[in-house]
C-alpha cells in the first residue's frame, strides 16, 4: 500500500491523467500514420493501374490490328491470354455500356457499365478512377478507366479500357499497421504506468511527511520530526520548515515573553488602563480597570461590590465585552469619538453620577492595533483607523 495513499489522492489524480494523454496520443499518431500509409498506397496502387491501362491500350491497338476479319470476341480472345499473366483485372467497355471483354469474369454475366463513374468519364475522353465494391468480385477494387483509343482506330466506335485491382493488399498492410502500432502503443503505455507509479510512490512518502509536519507546527509542535534525503527538492523543503518551525518557536516564546512584561506593567499601574477598539470593545485591561469597571457595573444594578469579586474577573469575561455596558457617560464617549475621528490624542473630564458625582480626567490615543489574543501587539502597514486600537487611562 503506498504510504500516505490517502492524503495524495490529487497528486494520484494528475498522474493518472498522463497515461491517458500517452494513450489519446498514440490513437491520434495511429490515425494519422494509418491514413498517410492508406493514402500512399492508394496512390501506388493508382499510378500502376494508370501505367497498366496505357500498356494495355497499346497492346489491344496492336491485336486489333494485326487480326484479319476481327470477330466480334476478339477483345475477350485476348484478354483470356492475359489472365494468367496479370494479376490486373482488365475490362473493355463498348460506347453503350456494354462490357466486351473481361479477364476475371464473363462479360454475357456482367451488367452495363455506362452509368460507373470512371466509365462515363473515359467516355467523355478523360482519365478517371474511383475505389468501390465490387458485386462481380464481392470485395473492395480500385478502378481506372480511360480511352482505348481515337475512335477512327477501331472503326468509328469508341472503346474504353479499365483496369482494376482489389486492395486485399492495402487492407493487410494497413492491419499490420494496426497491430504494429497496438503493440506499440501497449509498451509505452505500460512503461509509463510503471514509471509514474514508482514516482508516485518516490513523491508520496516524502509528501505525506511535509504535511504531517505542518500539522505538527498547526498544533504549536516545533520539534519536528522530519527527516528527508531525497528527491533533493523535497529535502530542501524539510530543511527549511525546520528552520522555519526553530525560528517561530524562538519568536513565539519573546511574544509570550513580551505579553507577560506587558501584563506585569498593566498590572502595576495604579490608574485605570483598557485597550478598546474603534467600537469600544475591551480587548485588554489591567486590575485597577476591572476594579472600576466592576464598581461602575454594581452601581448601575444597585448591588453590592465587593473586592473578593475580583478574583472572579477572568470568568466575568471583561475583555471581549463593551465599555458602554459598564461606564454610561457621553463626556467619556464624546472623548473617545475626538480620539478615533482625528487619529490624534484627545484629553477631557467626565462625571460619572451615583450618589454623588465623581470627576475623572482622561486620556485617549490611537495607538498600533493589538492582536486579537488580547495581549500581542501587531504593526499594521497602512494608517487606516480601521487597522488601530485605542488606549484609555482613567485617572483622577
Amino acid at each position: 500500500m503506498l504510504y500516505g495513499f490517502g492524503r495524495t489522492q490529487g497528486l494520484r489524480r494528475s498522474f493518472i491523467i498522463l497515461p491517458l494523454i500517452t494513450l489519446l496520443s498514440m490513437v491520434l499518431i495511429s490515425i494519422f500514420l494509418t491514413g498517410v500509409i492508406r493514402s500512399n498506397t492508394l496512390r501506388e496502387t493508382r499510378r500502376i493501374l494508370e501505367a497498366s491501362a496505357q500498356f494495355f491500350s497499346a497492346a489491344f491497338l496492336t491485336e486489333f490490328q494485326d487480326r484479319e476479319g476481327n470477330s466480334p470476341d476478339w477483345a475477350q480472345d485476348y484478354t483470356s491470354k492475359l489472365a494468367d499473366q496479370a494479376d490486373i483485372r482488365i475490362t473493355v467497355i463498348q460506347e453503350d455500356g456494354t462490357v466486351i471483354a473481361d479477364n476475371w469474369a464473363q462479360p454475357s454475366e456482367m451488367d452495363n457499365h455506362a452509368l460507373r463513374p470512371e466509365i462515363s468519364s473515359a467516355l467523355l475522353g478523360r482519365e478517371d478512377h474511383t475505389t468501390r465494391y465490387s458485386s462481380t468480385l464481392n470485395a473492395d477494387l480500385m478502378y481506372f478507366a480511360r480511352p482505348l483509343a481515337p475512335p477512327s482506330e477501331f472503326s468509328g466506335e469508341q472503346l474504353v479500357i479499365r483496369t482494376a485491382s482489389r486492395l486485399t493488399q492495402t487492407e493487410e498492410l494497413l492491419a499490420n499497421s494496426y497491430r504494429v502500432i497496438a503493440i506499440i502503443s501497449g509498451i509505452i503505455i505500460s512503461l509509463s504506468i510503471i514509471v509514474i507509479i514508482t514516482q508516485l510512490r518516490a513523491i508520496q512518502k516524502p509528501l505525506s511527511k511535509i504535511l504531517s509536519a505542518a500539522e505538527d507546527i498547526e498544533r504549536g509542535e516545533w520539534e519536528l520530526d522530519l527527516y528527508i534525503l531525497r528527491p533533493y527538492e523535497f529535502a530542501s523543503i524539510a530543511r527549511a520548515m525546520k528552520k522555519m518551525a526553530k525560528a517561530l518557536k524562538h519568536q513565539i516564546t519573546d511574544l509570550n515573553r513580551q505579553r507577560e512584561e506587558l501584563q506585569r506593567v498593566f498590572n502595576l499601574q495604579k490608574d485605570v488602563v483598557m485597550v478598546l477598539d474603534r467600537h469600544q470593545i475591551i480587548i485588554q485591561h489591567n486590575i485597577p480597570a476591572a476594579r472600576f469597571l466592576m464598581k461602575r457595573e454594581s452601581e448601575l444594578h444597585d448591588s453590592d461590590f465587593r473586592e473578593d469579586t475580583l478574583l472572579d474577573a477572568s470568568t466575568r469575561r471583561l475583555t471581549g465585552s463593551s465599555m458602554l455596558s459598564y461606564v454610561r457617560s457621553s463626556e467619556l464617549n464624546r472623548i473617545f469619538e475626538e480620539a478615533r475621528d482625528s487619529g490624534r490624542l484627545s484629553r477631557g473630564r467626565f462625571t460619572l453620577y451615583t450618589d454623588t458625582a465623581e470627576h475623572f480626567e482622561c486620556y485617549i490615543t490611537p495607538i498600533t492595533r493589538f492582536s486579537r489574543d488580547h495581549s500581542i501587539s501587531r504593526n499594521r502597514q497602512d494608517g487606516n483607523q480601521d487597522q488601530e486600537d485605542y488606549l484609555l487611562v482613567i485617572y483622577r
